[in-house]
């Protein structure tokens, strides 16, 4: 069979026995798989995005009971740490 008749057969062939294309659709659902795995991020990947989100959260509760303190007319006494989310 030529090349552009294999490919053909393989795209319309449905046979799960096809001496043809089960090799052919194995590799390519390999790829695919291999492909999804690349694109998941690692445990700690997920992790360490899990932490800054915590530290994005704090950062803005911070920010928050500052502003509704100056507000009120009292001193503000907590520390932000704006500077430190910035350098990384």
């Amino acid at each position: 069979m030529a090349s552009r008749e294999l490919l053909k057969h393989h795209q319309k062939c449905s046979s799960l026995q096809c001496s043809i294309c089960v090799p052919v659709k194995q590799h390519v659902q390999q790829q695919r798989l291999a492909a999804a795995q690349r694109k998941m991020p690692t445990q700690q990947q997920q992790q360490e995005m899990l932490a800054r989100q915590r530290q994005q959260l704090q950062h803005e509760r911070m920010h928050t009971q500052n502003q509704l303190t100056a507000e009120s007319g009292m001193q503000v006494g907590l520390d932000c740490f704006c500077t430190t989310m910035l350098q990384e």
